[in-house]
This record gives C-alpha cells, sequence and structure tokens, in this order.
C-alpha cells in the first residue's frame, strides 16, 4: 500500500489543492487514493522575506485584486504576500492583471516546483519571455532600455510609468489610449484590461511598431468563386500535407442542408490540396491560402475579395475546430433557435478569458450586423498574427465587445454554466445535453485530450461517430489546386 511521503503535511496539502478541501475530504486519505496518482503537490517551502520583498517592489501585486479573485487566500493564515509566493503562484493565481501565473506556466513549460512570477523576474529578460500576453518584455526593452534604471525590471518601470506613454507591447499606444478613452486615472493597460476591453475599446499600435502584415497580403489561389447567397458560411479549415480533414466535409454537408451558401478556405502549409468530390460539390466557393494569421485573418481575406457579404442576410463564420454536427436533428434546432433570437451577433458560447467574449468557432452575423460600419472597420483591423494567443487576445476576445459598443445586439445560444471557464471544454457533455451538436476537436485530438479521454470517445463511438475516419463519399474523384 502507498505510504505518505515522510515531509506530508496535511494543511499544506489542502491549501495546495482547494477542491480537497472544500469537497471536506480528509486529505491523507485523498492523497493516497486519488493525489498521488493525480501529481498533486503536497508541500511547499515557506517564501523567504527575500522573496515576500521582491514580491512587494515589483509592483506587481495587487492586495485587493488578489483578495477578491480569491477568497480561499483569507483562510491561508499568512498574508496574501506570502500566499502567492508560497502557493498561489503555483497555483496559477495572478497577483495582478499584469502577471499571469497559469499562462506564463503553460508556455514555458516550467519544471515542477518552479515559481513563475520568481521566474519572470530573475530570468524572465535575458530568455526574451512574457508575464502575459500583454505585455511585451523584449519590444519594452528594445524601445525604452535607455530610460530603464539597471536596477528596476522592465515591467515594474512599465507599472509605475504606463500613463506617461510608455506602451507595453507594439500593439497598445498608451498615450493615444487614454487621449481617446480619458481621463484615465493609473496605467492605461490595467484600465483597458479592467474596463476597455469589455467595453469594446480598440487600442492603436504603437508609433514604436510596424502593424504586422495585412491580412489580404498573403498568397491565395481562387479554386472557385460562386456566388453569395442569400445566407453564407465562411469555413476554414486547416490542411498540413495537402489533405482535408475528413470531419470538414461533414460540417460543409450540414451547414448546406440548413441553407448556407459555402465559402471553403484552406489554410494550407502546402499549396497543392486535393478536395474530396463530395466537398467540392458542396462549396460554392474554394480558396486555397497560405497558412498565416489564422482564422480571422482568412476570414478578413476573403471577405476582402467578396464585398458582396455585407449585403447577404446572414454569414457565419467557423472553422474545423468543431466535429460534428453529432446528429441532423440538433442541428436543425440550432439554427432555429438562433433565427428566433433578436439578437445580431450570435455565438454558441461564450468565455471569460480576458473579457467576457463571444468563442469564435462558430459566430452567426445577422443583417444589422452586415450592415454596421463596425464590421469592416474590424475586419480592415486583421493583420497576420504568428501566434494564436495573440489572435485570441487582439481579435477574438475583442470582436463581440467592439459590435456591441456599435450599439448592436450580441449574444450566446448557450448561456455560461459558471465563470471564468471555457464552456466548450470543461462544460462539454453539459452543452450536448442542452442540444449543443459539436464536439470540440481539442478534447479529441488537441491541446485538451487528456481532461476527458474515456468519457469523450465512450460518447463517439455509442453514437456511431469517429472524427478520424475518411468519408467513404470522398474517398474517390478527387481535384487538385495547384500554385505555381
Amino acid at each position: 500500500m502507498l505510504q505518505l511521503p515522510e515531509d506530508f503535511d496535511p494543511k499544506k496539502y489542502l491549501a495546495l489543492n482547494p477542491d480537497v478541501r472544500e469537497a471536506g475530504a480528509d486529505p491523507a486519505e485523498h492523497f493516497i487514493r486519488y493525489g498521488h496518482a493525480e501529481g498533486r503537490q503536497w508541500w511547499y517551502e515557506t517564501p523567504t522575506p527575500g522573496d515576500v520583498r521582491m514580491l512587494a517592489e515589483s509592483r506587481v501585486f495587487d492586495l485587493e485584486a488578489y483578495l477578491d479573485r480569491y477568497p480561499d487566500v483569507a483562510r491561508f493564515g499568512a498574508s496574501p504576500h506570502e500566499h502567492f509566493m508560497a502557493i498561489g503562484a503555483a497555483l496559477g493565481y495572478w497577483p495582478s492583471l499584469f502577471f499571469r501565473s497559469d499562462w506564463y506556466n503553460d508556455r514555458n513549460a516550467l519544471p515542477a516546483g518552479t515559481n513563475p512570477f520568481h521566474h519572470y523576474m530573475n530570468h524572465g529578460v535575458e530568455l526574451g519571455l512574457d508575464p502575459s500576453p500583454f505585455f511585451d518584455t523584449s519590444f519594452y526593452i528594445s524601445a525604452y532600455g535607455a530610460e530603464i534604471p539597471e536596477d528596476v525590471h522592465p515591467l515594474t518601470h512599465f507599472i509605475a510609468n504606463g500613463h506617461l506613454g510608455f506602451d507595453p507591447s507594439p500593439r497598445f499606444d498608451s498615450r493615444r489610449y487614454m487621449e481617446e478613452y480619458g481621463p484615465i486615472e493609473g496605467n492605461p493597460l490595467k484600465h483597458y484590461l479592467e474596463v476597455g476591453m469589455e467595453a469594446g475599446y480598440a487600442p492603436r499600435w504603437s508609433s514604436r511598431a510596424t502593424p504586422g502584415a495585412r491580412a489580404d497580403s498573403a498568397r491565395i489561389v481562387t479554386v472557385r468563386r460562386g456566388a453569395v447567397g442569400r445566407r453564407n458560411a465562411l469555413v476554414v479549415t486547416h490542411s498540413g500535407n495537402g489533405f482535408i480533414r475528413p470531419h470538414t466535409a461533414r460540417l460543409v454537408r450540414a451547414l448546406k442542408d440548413i441553407g448556407y451558401a459555402i465559402h471553403l478556405v484552406v489554410a494550407a502549409d502546402v499549396m497543392e490540396v486535393e478536395f474530396p468530390r463530395e466537398l467540392r460539390s458542396a462549396c460554392d466557393s474554394i480558396f486555397v491560402r497560405e497558412n498565416v494569421g489564422f482564422d480571422f485573418a482568412a476570414w478578413a481575406h476573403v471577405w476582402a475579395l467578396m464585398p458582396q457579404l455585407y449585403q447577404s442576410e446572414e454569414v457565419l463564420l467557423t472553422n474545423d475546430s468543431i466535429f460534428g454536427p453529432l446528429d441532423t436533428e440538433r442541428m436543425t434546432n440550432m439554427q432555429r433557435r438562433i433565427d428566433r433570437l433578436d439578437l445580431d451577433v450570435v455565438g454558441l458560447t461564450s468565455n471569460w478569458e480576458h473579457a467576457l467574449h463571444l468563442q469564435s468557432y462558430y459566430l452567426v452575423l445577422k443583417r444589422a450586423a452586415l450592415r454596421s460600419a463596425a464590421l469592416p472597420e474590424f475586419l480592415c483591423s486583421v493583420v497576420n498574427h504568428p501566434n494564436k494567443d495573440h489572435v485570441i487576445r487582439d481579435y477574438e476576445t475583442t470582436f463581440s465587445p467592439r459590435m456591441r459598443r456599435a450599439g448592436l445586439r450580441v449574444g450566446e445560444l448557450f448561456p455560461p454554466y459558471r465563470d471564468n471557464r471555457n464552456p466548450s471544454i470543461w462544460d462539454w457533455s453539459r452543452l450536448i445535453d442542452d442540444g449543443f451538436p459539436f464536439i470540440k476537436m481539442a478534447l479529441v485530438s488537441g491541446e485538451n485530450r487528456d481532461l476527458f479521454p474515456e468519457d469523450i470517445w465512450t460518447y463517439l463511438r455509442s453514437n456511431g461517430h469517429d472524427p478520424f475516419a475518411e468519408d467513404s463519399r470522398g474517398k474517390s474523384e478527387f481535384m487538385f489546386s495547384r500554385v505555381s
């Protein structure tokens, strides 16, 4: 039988695992039965006075925000500063909006037990790492290195001086933000993250940076261009090897069956792509675009080629990140519900990452949105970001707030079950119970495939689904598009 580690401390185990404490479980028994197998931490080192002083002097720690965001801190039995340095950072807690421990951990694959804040403050500059999606360490040093005292960390300098016009990244001009949305007290980036993003404010590129390449600068081949219909779907799918993912045809056929004209955009690593016969016949338009800028750049580029879309009655923006529909009835019922909603912009689900926003894997734009000046203004601002995090930060997170700020009615079809969790991932089974017709491919084969592997595959197989099976109707008669 598994024995408890010699240094096992039940109080520390409960502090490190709030869910165990909230469940009222015995810490020793939980660790033996579940915690060890799950890789849960049971011990932490008490932070030194020097560590706590470094946190305080960094100006990164926001005491009020920390206590408000994490009410369990009050039960820790030490100061909030000590809590963060001891266990908060390991739990992914944010000391403020300027440093996101979970984000930093995820992107830098730190060794187990490494304090992400300590790592960034001591090694982040030399390694060119960023504390959040909104502060670019290398850019800041390049732009303002001569003005930063040697004993002051770049992030500390920005927190203290952002209101003087220092820009945190190439994508945020502090002075122009304050001029357009002021008066603003304190740091302009903090104001944007607390207020401006959800309000639909649109930061400008820094005057010290050159905007990225426009979406319509990418290579693109028009394989077929059909007429714009009354209702149109812009479907983006990725092809890494010249073939179309099998589940794409399933989505395209279903959208065709409920009345959409299909405009397929292939984000291609190789510009020679094979199209199964049935997929080809279901598409009104087909474009092969070099794989840069992700979905928003692909949508913006094709929209620039087909401006008649603004005069249609409805445009759906979607992509191959979803598997489905799971059955025809779900898809039909979902479309009927969308049609009945008195909204101009409809998403299926919303997410709280960065700010409350509609998730972009399925966005329906109705007539008022298509006629709004806010839509072309947004699309024309899209550049070919090389990083998916930047796309989420600059486009997915800001799209629905900007449309709402323009006076459009914006909402989701499936209301969130809880705050601060991605419902399409964490609440996938509840969504299906409520009529949701899709499963995110991230749960099947992507970055979240290890969260619910048995449940996901049990559901798929019991309902006769296999996202990787080649559709027998698409095995023959391929069509080639080539770029010479």
